[in-house]
């Protein structure tokens, strides 16, 4: 009788060690949970600062290129019509334009 007590009690604390563990390993595991969402979160921040600097840094160059080209063709359509753009500059600012136009159109398909 006295060993069905005691094998009672001591089934009766397993259970409560039981039950105390499984409440730590819940908690513990949360907590990873938990550290790992933030860890990822920072990770992907940096990524996208990372990322968005790349691509300001790109933009920025293209920018560049299309004002150092458009300002090259305008350049050359007055060489080439000198008496054309000094008699009608508005035709050599029309085509620089459209150079500077479709330059642009690459560059917000590019942004996109």
């Amino acid at each position: 009788a006295d060993q069905k007590v005691e094998i009672a009690g001591l089934a009766q604390r397993m259970a409560k060690l039981e039950a105390r563990c499984e409440a730590d390993l819940t908690r513990q595991v949360q907590a990873a949970e938990a550290q790992l969402q933030r860890t990822t979160n920072i990770a992907c921040e940096r990524i996208d600062a990372a990322v968005r600097h790349e691509v300001d840094g790109a933009m920025a160059v293209l920018r560049k290129e299309i004002r150092e080209e458009s300002q090259k063709q305008l350049q050359q359509d007055q060489n080439h019509c000198p008496s054309m753009s000094s008699t009608c500059p508005s035709v050599s600012r029309s085509i620089s334009t459209a150079a500077t136009d479709e330059l642009s159109e690459r560059l917000e398909v590019l942004e996109s």
